[in-house]
Order: C-alpha cells, then structure tokens, then sequence
C-alpha cells in the first residue's frame, strides 16, 4: 500500500471513530492517529519552495489575526476599566482558532477531507482546547508587547523547530504556528491553505474583596 493510500485509511478510521460518538475512551485513539496522519503528510509533501511560500502566507495571516483579537481586547479591557467601579476587578481572556470552514484553496475538496477538517478542529486536544497559541490574560494595564505574545524574541525570530532551519529562517514563524504543527499535530498540508481564522474574548467583572 502506498504512502497516499495509508494515509486515507487513517484518515476513514479516524472518521469511523469520531461518527460512533463513543468519544471518551477514543478521543486518544483518534489524536494518536491524527499523529501519525502528521507525520505521513509531511513525508509526502515535504516543503518546498512553492509550499514555502503557502506556509509564508499562513504564518502572516496567524500573526495578523492574532494581533487584531489583541489589539481589540486591550481595548475592551480598557474601557471597561474606565467605566467601572472602583470596587470591582476586570479580567480579559482571549483565544484564537482556525476557522471552522474547510479551506476552500486546499487541493483537495471531497467529503472525506471536509469530515477530517472538522475532527481537527473540534476535538478534544489539551493544546488546542484554548486556541492556536497560548490564551491572552489581561488583568492590568500592563500589556505584553505584541512580539513577546507571539513568542518572538525579535522580528528575526523563527519558531522552525522541526523544519530545516536556514531554509525557514526567513519565515519568522510565531509561536502558534509551533504548537498548531508540533504539539496539535495539524500537518503543513492542513495549514498553508488556512486564511480565516475565529475568535473569543470573554470578560469577567468581580467584586474587590476589601
């Protein structure tokens, strides 16, 4: 059996899996085979220079999604800063994830595909239950700058742990993009083709115990 073929069987009995709805006691199964999916995927797609640039694309619409939902809750927080009381305490919390519509650039459009995106993004998996990176807390005006909440140490920094360093060096990968590929296990192929992304910021008003 081929490597595609091995591939689209994993993929049918992560689905077959996922429609019994007997989650509890399979929900490991099904992320150990998303696991093994990733690495299949990245051995038959390895990246190159056009899949390069797809995986340019991506990490600047992440970075510019995640910036936009940090940018809107530092305003959220301070406005509702200014319009409380005086004995009351706000907390801002915001997360991001990859939209919930099947990229319509991937190459690949059947049914199959769809359902395998949909595990993907709505299953239980501790590094993606609060979104593509790390949530964004805020309970003062003391905000993180945006490279430091996007894991960059610099502008030339580059989280390519995994992929060939020199050849990825320019990408400037943030850190989403680092737990989505190695702690999420989405494969590049599943990546590149994402352009919508969604949001949540909650809000939590309590009372100052003085």
């Amino acid at each position: 059996m081929d490597k595609l073929s091995v591939i689209k069987a994993i993929e049918w009995a992560m689905y077959e899996i996922w429609d019994n709805q007997n989650l509890d006691k399979d929900m490991h199964a099904i992320n150990k085979l998303i696991e093994l999916r990733r690495k299949l995927l990245d051995e038959l797609y390895p990246l190159n220079d056009e899949r390069k640039e797809l995986l340019r694309t991506f990490n600047v619409a992440l970075r510019t999604a995640l910036l936009n939902m940090k940018h809107n809750a530092e305003r959220y927080y301070k406005i509702l800063v200014d319009n409380m009381n005086h004995n009351e305490k706000v907390s801002v919390k915001a997360c991001l994830w990859l939209g919930s519509d099947y990229p319509i650039l991937h190459p690949d459009q059947s049914n199959i595909a769809k359902q395998v995106w949909e595990i993907l993004i709505d299953r239980e998996c501790a590094t993606y239950n609060d979104g593509a990176s790390f949530p964004l807390f805020l309970v003062t005006e003391d905000f993180p700058s945006d490279l430091n909440f996007l894991g960059l140490e610099d502008e030339d920094d580059c989280w390519n742990e995994g992929l060939e360093r020199e050849y990825t060096k320019d990408l400037h990968l943030v850190s989403a993009f680092h737990n989505l590929w190695n702690h999420c296990h989405f494969a590049l192929m599943d990546l590149i083709y994402v352009r919508d992304f969604k949001t949540e910021i909650t809000v939590s008003i309590e009372p100052l115990n003085i």
